[in-house]
C-alpha cells in the first residue's frame, strides 16, 4: 500500500460552495501548491481540509477521505463526507464505497465528519482506519494527524484483511478483471451480419 499520506497537517479551506468543485480544473489546485511546498518541508505528506467553524473534514491533499470506526451507536460504519459542494466526486471514492456496500459487513455511509468526531472516536479507541482514496494512490492510509498543535497517531496496519487493504485489494483486482471474472459471466461474443448481402 502506497503511504501518500503517512503524515496529514490540518488546513482550513475556504472553499466557495460553486460548481467548480465538481470538476478537475486546475484552479481547484492551483491555491494549494505552495501549501503542500510548506507541508513537505515540516515532515507531512498532505493537508486534510477542513471547512467551517465545526472543522468539517472535506479532502485529504488531492484525495477523498474515509474513516473507518465503530459509531457514537456502536455500529461498525465506513464514513466518507457527502458530495454536497466541498469536495471532488472521485471515480476511485465512489468505487470504495460500491465495494464496501456489495460485502453488507457494516454500514457505509455519505456524512459530515468533524475534527471533535474524530478525535472522540480516536480517544475512546473507535477509530479503526483512516485513508483516502484517489486516482494516483488508490488507497492510502492516514497514519498521524496534526491539529491544533497537537499530534495524534492514527491507528494502522498493513495486515490484509484490513479494510483499506481489503478495499485496495477488491479494487485492483478489478482493475485486472480478477475479481470481476469470478464474479460475473462473460460469455464470447461473435459477430452476427443481420443484413445479409
Amino acid at each position: 500500500m502506497t503511504n501518500l499520506s503517512r503524515k496529514t497537517q490540518c488546513k482550513d479551506c475556504n472553499v466557495d460552495e460553486r460548481k467548480e468543485v465538481f470538476y478537475h480544473i486546475s484552479l481547484n489546485y492551483a491555491p494549494t501548491l505552495l501549501l503542500q511546498k510548506l507541508l513537505r518541508e515540516r515532515g507531512y505528506d498532505t493537508s486534510l481540509w477542513l471547512y467551517g467553524p465545526d472543522d468539517l473534514i472535506t479532502e485529504a491533499g488531492t484525495m477523498n477521505i474515509f474513516v473507518f470506526w465503530t459509531n457514537e451507536q456502536g455500529e461498525k460504519e465506513l464514513r466518507t463526507p457527502p458530495l454536497s459542494g466541498l469536495i471532488l466526486p472521485g471515480v476511485t471514492r465512489q468505487s470504495a464505497l460500491e465495494i464496501a456496500r456489495s460485502w453488507n459487513e457494516f454500514k457505509v455511509v455519505e456524512k459530515d465528519i468533524t475534527m471533535s468526531m474524530l478525535l472522540n472516536a480516536l480517544k475512546e479507541n473507535r477509530l479503526h482506519h483512516m485513508f483516502g482514496t484517489g486516482t494516483a494512490c488508490v488507497v492510502s492510509p492516514v497514519m498521524e494527524l496534526y491539529y491544533k498543535n497537537n499530534r495524534y497517531s492514527i491507528p494502522f496496519t498493513e495486515d490484509p484483511s484490513s479494510l483499506p487493504e481489503r478495499i485496495l485489494k477488491e479494487y485492483t483486482d478489478i482493475q485486472y478483471l480478477d475479481s470481476f471474472m469470478k464474479s460475473h459471466l462473460i460469455k464470447a461474443v461473435w459477430p452476427v451480419n443481420l443484413n445479409p448481402v
